[in-house]
């Protein structure tokens, strides 16, 4: 309870440290968003099997969950959806770059694990928006 305390606290620190004269920095919450949409594609992709196992995998459906936000923080920052698959596209060419380089992808998967809790860390902040989407 008190790490989730702590978490909420640090979130709203951040979010105002991202408020300044113009208004909110929509833009940097897109991104982060949408990085953690390539970075569980790619760990459940590693993670999977067969395509089939890759559509039912957790972190497939987490990444689902990041587009999602990512999109109402671009909708709110007046960002196209077009703009977002675009930096989307991008963060997936850096991380599949890294994993053809990588001499082993279970290592590679191993790395990705501290980005893809902080993105479940992210998800959960944003449980909210994820909440409403899901009853419209």
């Amino acid at each position: 309870m008190k790490f989730s305390l702590v978490l909420i606290l640090i979130f709203l620190f951040m979010l105002g440290s991202y408020i300044n004269a113009d208004g909110f920095d929509h833009y940097a919450y897109v991104k982060k968003y949408v990085k953690c949409e390539a970075v569980q594609n790619v760990a459940a992709n590693i993670s999977s099997e067969s395509e089939e196992e890759f559509y039912q995998h957790e972190l497939h459906f987490a990444s689902l969950d990041s587009r999602t936000i990512a999109l109402e923080f671009a909708r709110a920052g007046n960002y196209s959806p077009a703009e977002v698959e675009e930096l989307y596209g991008t963060y997936l060419d850096e991380y599949r770059a890294t994993l053809n380089e990588s001499e082993d992808a279970d290592e590679f998967l191993k790395s990705l694990t501290p980005q893809v809790k902080k993105c479940r860390q992210l998800n959960e902040m944003q449980k909210d928006i994820l909440e409403r989407k899901r009853k419209q």
